[in-house]
Order: C-alpha cells, then structure tokens, then sequence
C-alpha cells in the first residue's frame, strides 16, 4: 500500500512540474515577440511601362508622416507630392500601406523623398506596398528616365494630336490599337509624320522607337544632351537625317496654347536642304513641327485628345477568359464629328481565351475592307480597339452600315455597327 502511494505521488510530481512547465511555455510564448507566419512574397516587378499602365497613380513625394491608422492594420503616409505623372494631385498627398513588411507593408522614412506606384483600394484612397515599383528617389533612376519621356510624349490608346499646315487641311495622328512584339508594348498609329501604320514605344531610358515595316529605330531621346546624335530614317528609306537635341527651354504658342519649357529636336537632313524640327512639351507631346525644304511648311498644334494610359494589353481581372467574344461597338450609332474629341472614336472590346492570331477589320456594306484595328499573335486577354472613322488613306468613311469581324484562329465572329457623318 505504502508503495503503491509513493508511486501515486511521483506520479503527481511528475504531473505538476509538466503543468508548470506547458504554464511557462505558454507565458513565454505571450511575452516574447514571435516571428510572422508567413512573410511577403512578391513575383518579380513589372518594368516601369507596365507598371504605369497598371497603378492608378504614380507620383514623386517627401513623406511628411507616417503613423498607425487606429482601429485598422495599415499606416498612413502624409506626402508633400512634387511631380506627378499620373493620378490626380490633390489624392497623391495620402497614401496607405500594411502595417508592417511582412505583411507586404512599405516601410516609409518621414524626410524621405519616393516614388510611388498606388492604386485605389476599396474605399477609393490610394494604397501601396512591397510588391510595386515604389522605391526611394535615389534607387529609380530607371524608372525617371523613362517617366521623363512618358511626360514629353503620353503614350495611350485613343490619344490624338491634330496639327494645322500651310495647305488648310489639318493632319491627325491618333493611337488606335497596340501590338506586342518580342516583348516590347507597341502604340499604333493610324499615321506618324509621314509613316502610315507606325508603331511606337518608349523604352525604359526615356527613348522613343518608331517600327515600321521590320525596320525599328530611335526617333527621339528625350534624355539626350546636346552633344548626341543619332540616325533616322524616313519612309520607304527615301530619306534620312542625323538628329540632334537643340534646346530644352524653348517656347511653342499655338492655336493649342502657349508652351514652355520645350524640347528642340532637329533632324538634319543628308543631302538637299530638307531639314526638319519637333518641339515636344512635357504631358502633352509633340507641340510643334516644322518643315524647311524648298519653302517652310509649319505644323502647330491645333487641338490634343489624351485618355488615361491604360495596358489593353493586360486582362484587367487577372484571369483567362472563359470564352472568345466580341462585344457590340460603343457608341452605335457612331456619329463622326469634324473636330477631334475623346467622343469622335468608336470603342470596340473583344476576348481571348487562349494565345491567337488576330484580325480585327472594318468592312464597309459591300464587304470592302475599309480599315484593319488589330492584327497579330495576342496573349489570351481582355482587349481593346478604337475607330476614329477613317479608312486606311485616312479619309473619314461616308455615313451608312458598316460590319466588323473579328477572326481569332479558328473563332470568327462579326457584328454592325451604323455610322452617321
């Protein structure tokens, strides 16, 4: 009995020094800071076009605070914005994020000047984290560089510049559609100074390229000094020049209104007097152009149509779609105004399900084609196509019934539209 008691009372020692051990454990585990569970894991950044085309907002800014929002697991910074490139200025001063980085929460310095890539959150403020291009001023210098030419040339879809000339009869240059080759985000033009079906992009460094045909070249460096040069060619290579930088501060008045500072670009002609001079301003684009051959023909701006940049190219819910479409044009009826508008386009939205060759034609009532807005290997996704009403010689198309087809593969689909001058 006796023995049976003793074991009785190891075991109740035994018990209690485990209750007193499971009680320390779990006070040492209340009072000492624990690591997170999971910590931020982010797929590698976009490079500065797309990440642009996709924040609602991007911005330089001196963060002024940075404190705990009460109640909420986020923090706010309190900004003094000093450029911003996209988004509107008076949201860009209030920016939320995590609150701490392993929950993917940007960890700003008061005093500190970034620059931050945002997009709206569900209550429509601004918010940022790890996994965005936002970095310090000093670590973005790639990323000024080409937002330095994003501001001297906006490259959107449905943009437009409409220049006046000598001869009475204004040129218009709008973006219509985009094109991904190799990799590179391509703007097309319905035409581009003398190139008809010209596709643009700015480079990361701030350069616009100009493809044409399979020959792509540099048109402008819009980082340039005033000791580089470099070579273009002109259309159907029947001409070519060296250009160079001239100024950064010169003044351009126009119809359009007045503007400086400028950027000068002349492109000196090889040959015959044949000289030729851009002027570009930032957040609108080429202000200006001008032509000295046998007599001087000017282009002033006369009238500019810029949308928010948008990435067509991105499917903007982040999954396939589960069928090829092609929605109903907007607006039908598609009345053709004479002066250029973001309303005097036609939008025509359709979806891949799976990579395709597109084409995407305007047929006028006899089954003519009139005009061709995408073709091309495309990535499964969410598109979009503008019509500015004009043919492929870039006459506006007479008022009647007009059908659009889209061909992806093997899918095929075609709808009408009406359009009334």
């Amino acid at each position: 009995m006796k023995t049976k008691l003793n074991s009785n009372k190891k075991g109740f020692e035994v018990m209690r020094h485990l209750v007193i051990c499971c009680t320390a454990v779990s006070l040492l585990t209340l009072f000492v800071p624990q690591r997170e569970a999971a910590a931020c894991s982010c797929l590698p950044f976009p490079p500065p076009a797309e990440a642009v085309a996709k924040a609602d907002a991007v911005f330089l800014g001196k963060v002024l605070a940075f404190d705990e929002i009460a109640g909420q697991s986020r923090r706010l910074a309190h900004l003094e914005v000093i450029k911003i490139w996209k988004g509107r200025p008076n949201e860009a001063d209030r920016v939320t994020t995590a609150l701490n980085e392993a929950a993917c929460g940007f960890d700003f310095v008061v005093g500190k000047t970034y620059l931050v890539y945002a997009n709206k959150d569900e209550n429509g403020g601004l918010y940022t984290h790890l996994c965005t291009r936002t970095q310090p001023e000093n670590l973005a210098q790639s990323d000024l560089n080409y937002l330095r030419g994003f501001s001297e040339f906006p490259l959107a879809l449905g943009n437009s510049w409409e220049f006046a000339n000598s001869f009475g009869n204004n040129i218009t240059e709008t973006i219509f559609d985009t094109l991904r080759i190799k990799g590179n985000l391509y703007y097309r033009f319905d035409r581009f100074r003398e190139f008809n079906q010209a596709f643009l992009r700015l480079s990361e460094d701030g350069k616009l390229f100009l493809r044409s045909d399979t020959l792509e070249q540099m048109w402008v460096d819009f980082n340039a000094d005033d000791t580089t040069r470099w070579h273009v060619i002109g259309p159907e290579r029947l001409a070519e020049w060296d250009v160079q930088l001239v100024s950064r501060t010169d003044t351009v008045v126009t119809k359009a209104g007045t503007f400086y500072p400028c950027l000068h670009f002349h492109f000196r002609f090889n040959g015959a007097d044949y000289d030729w001079h851009e002027w570009y301003y930032s957040g609108i684009g080429t202000v200006r152009r001008d032509l000295y051959g046998i007599a001087p023909f000017s282009y002033p701006l006369e009238r500019v149509t810029l949308n928010t940049p948008t990435s067509v190219e991105e499917n903007p819910t982040g999954s396939t779609p589960r069928a090829f479409t092609l929605s109903q044009s907007y607006p039908n009826p598609f009345v053709l105004k004479a002066s250029v508008s973001s309303r005097n386009t036609a939008l025509i939205r359709y979806q891949l399900q799976e990579p395709a060759e597109v084409s995407l034609t305007i047929f006028n009532a006899l089954g003519g084609a009139v005009r061709t807005l995408a073709t091309g290997r495309k990535t499964a996704g969410e598109y979009s196509a503008l019509w500015d009403g004009k043919d492929e010689a870039g006459r506006l198309a007479p008022s009647g019934v007009y059908f659009y087809r889209l061909q992806a593969g093997s899918f095929s689909e075609l709808k009408k539209m009406v359009v009334i001058r």
